[in-house]
């Protein structure tokens, strides 16, 4: 009881700090394989929303991703520690990741005493992006411009609907400033 007051008052300074604020939880590896650590991290989640925070969970599954994959036979290769996916494994770890590890996650929350919901990236469309191919091709069907994707300088996908601008090379050294809206994600 003692030690459990004592790690109260220690984490004090950071409940005040952020109460009432959303925080971002990347949950994988280790914690997610062993069962001791997986009630651990529950527990300390519903601990986060008690004392006043908003914690939000990502999380990863590669480890069950794998697992599921041997068991159906399909070919498991990494590349400088990427898993190579193609359309069969990303159907595959969408059911594991969605119809397995998010709801586990959920259901043991729950357990612990804090209701949730677990999302994923294609319900509503909360999550997507739009490559420099997609913008090459929009501006050969709009303009009849053919723009090779290698020209087009991203810093990264663009993750948003709405208006942005992208910096396109149209020509050998004529560069265009383009002005792109993304409407819908796919």
């Amino acid at each position: 009881m003692t030690r459990d007051v004592a790690t109260i008052l220690e984490a004090l300074p950071y409940i005040r700090e952020f109460h009432g604020r959303t925080i971002v939880i990347k949950y994988g590896g280790a914690a997610m394989t062993d069962p001791a650590l997986v009630e651990d991290f529950a527990r300390d989640v519903v601990l986060l929303k008690y004392v006043g925070m908003n914690p939000i969970v990502v999380h990863g599954g590669g480890p069950d991703i794998t697992r599921y994959m041997e068991k159906l036979g399909m070919e498991v290769e990494f590349v400088d520690g990427l898993r190579v996916t193609d359309a069969a494994t990303a159907e595959l770890a969408k059911m594991v990741l969605v119809g397995k590890q998010n709801k586990e996650i959920v259901l043991r929350l729950a357990r612990h005493g804090q209701p949730a919901v677990g999302l994923c990236g294609d319900d509503g469309r909360l999550f997507g992006s739009v490559t420099a191919q997609d913008i090459a091709d929009a501006i050969k069907e709009a303009r009849g411009i053919k723009v090779d994707k290698r020209k087009i300088k991203l810093e990264e996908p663009i993750r948003s609907i709405g208006t942005h601008m992208v910096d396109v090379e149209v020509a050998e050294g004529v560069h265009a400033t383009v002005k792109t809206m993304v409407v819908e994600q796919k």
